[in-house]
């Protein structure tokens, strides 16, 4: 009996092409990252005092308009900025 590594890295790598390419996907991971960015700021917060740090969240929404697009990085421009306020 063998096993077939290079067949099965193949559909795991076909897979993650199908999820990467669901319109919704986007979405989840732009407000995922303004999640974890959130909770970024708030570590930072407690130690260190920065006025600006809200443009942290700016580089949240580049990676995902990089990524994913206009509207995902639209969703995480709101959100980020529903989140600071």
């Amino acid at each position: 009996m063998t096993i077939d590594l290079a067949g099965a890295r193949v559909t795991r790598l076909a897979r993650l092409h199908t999820i990467l390419e669901m319109r919704w996907f986007g979405y989840v991971a732009g407000l995922a990252a303004v999640g974890l960015m959130s909770v970024v700021i708030g570590a930072v917060l407690t130690h260190i005092n920065i006025s600006n740090i809200s443009m942290l969240y700016l580089i949240v929404v580049l990676a995902t308009a990089i990524a994913f697009g206009r509207g995902p990085a639209i969703l995480a421009s709101v959100s980020g900025g529903a989140s600071d306020a």
